[in-house]
Parts: structure tokens; C-alpha cells; sequence
């Protein structure tokens, strides 16, 4: 059933630009309803809107309320929380599966110690691509993927994205790329900041 929802959302917003994969945190267990998800939709504004509940019976007036979303110039913000997701498939990689769930505790560990659980949400994704750049990490609403980054990063990191203008890249040095950007975009914003660390 879940990869049944997974094939039927992700065919629903392929035509509007967007991409769908599940991720897996401790606090989003649903006990009640095994076959129901929650959602955060992200757009290239920044902001986000969150479905508190998404299963077969609802998938299509989701996907309906995700592309009318889509179209709206400034799509409202429904919450001021950063997600950050590690991939930790280790199925197809090991590197990611190792060096993704070292991330995954270090970054879970000092949001704990920062007191910020209610502000950044910690979640391990499947796969996203690019196993040589392991651990891979998105962070959202601000879109940027990162490679390469390592436990002894995530200090630098969690300060990256709770100071930083989204107008540059989050921790340059291994910046993959950022959601909404096409490739000359992202090179210009890249070369524009070629000065950062």
C-alpha cells in the first residue's frame, strides 16, 4: 500500500515540477492509522504547507490542493519549522547507509542540546542520488541539498541555517544545488558567492 501511494502521488505532481519520497522520524509514527502519512509540501518561495493526513482514499484531492498550491505566486507558509533530511538507504549504498546515520545521530543530538526540537525537524529519507557525496542532506523550506558533510560538520551546519539569507547558498563548500533553480541559476548564485566558505 505504501509504495502504491508513493507511485500515485508522484505520478499526480510529476507534471507541476515536484518530486515525493517518504522519510522516517521517531515523532511521526502513526499509530492509529499504519497506512496514512503525513505530508509537507515545499515550493521554490520558501514556503511550505503541511497535509496532516495522507492515505489512498484522500491521495487525489492532496495531490489537487498540492498543484493549485503550485500555481499561487506566494504560497502561504503553514509552519516556520526547518526539515532536514539525511539518506540513509543503506540498500543501495553503504555510504550512505553509514556515513547518512552518523549524520542523521549527530544532527538529532545537538538540536536536542540547542533546545530547538519544536523549530527543526530531523528525518532519514531514501534515496536521493549521488552516493559518491554521502552523506547527502536537504534542508527545507530553504531547498538546498548539501554532499559530503560529516558529524564534525553539523555545528556549522545547524548554524548555517539558522542564520544565513537564503539568497546564498548553505554551507557553499559542499552545495549541490537548490530546489527551484535551473542549472545556469544555480551556477550564477554559486559563482556570486565564490568568496564564502
Amino acid at each position: 500500500m505504501t509504495s502504491q501511494l508513493l507511485r500515485h502521488l508522484q505520478l499526480r505532481v510529476r507534471e507541476s515540477g515536484g518530486l515525493v519520497n517518504f522519510s522516517w522520524s521517531p515523532s511521526s509514527s502513526n499509530l492509529h492509522d499504519p497506512l496514512a502519512y503525513e505530508a509537507t509540501a515545499f515550493f521554490p518561495s520558501g514556503s511550505s504547507f503541511s497535509y496532516p493526513k495522507v492515505n489512498m482514499s484522500n491521495v487525489d484531492s492532496v495531490a489537487a490542493s498540492l498543484e493549485a498550491h503550485s500555481r499561487e505566486p506566494s504560497p502561504k507558509t503553514t509552519s516556520n519549522r526547518t526539515h532536514i533530511y539525511v539518506c540513509t538507504h543503506a540498500a543501495r549504498d553503504c555510504r550512505c547507509g553509514t556515513t547518512g546515520g552518523e549524520v542523521a545521530t549527530a544532527l538529532r543530538e545537538e538540536v536536542k542540546y540547542r533546545g530547538e526540537t519544536q523549530r527543526i525537524f530531523i528525518s532519514e529519507t531514501a534515496h536521493v542520488g549521488g552516493h559518491k557525496y554521502a552523506a547527502n542532506v536537504l534542508v527545507y523550506p530553504h531547498g538546498d541539498w548539501l554532499g559530503l558533510v560529516t558529524p564534525d560538520l553539523v555545528p556549522n551546519l545547524l548554524d548555517a541555517i539558522m542564520d544565513r539569507s537564503r539568497t546564498t547558498p548553505l554551507l557553499r563548500g559542499h552545495w549541490r544545488g537548490r530546489m527551484g533553480l535551473d542549472k545556469d541559476q544555480q551556477l550564477e548564485l554559486y559563482d556570486r558567492t565564490i568568496t564564502q566558505p
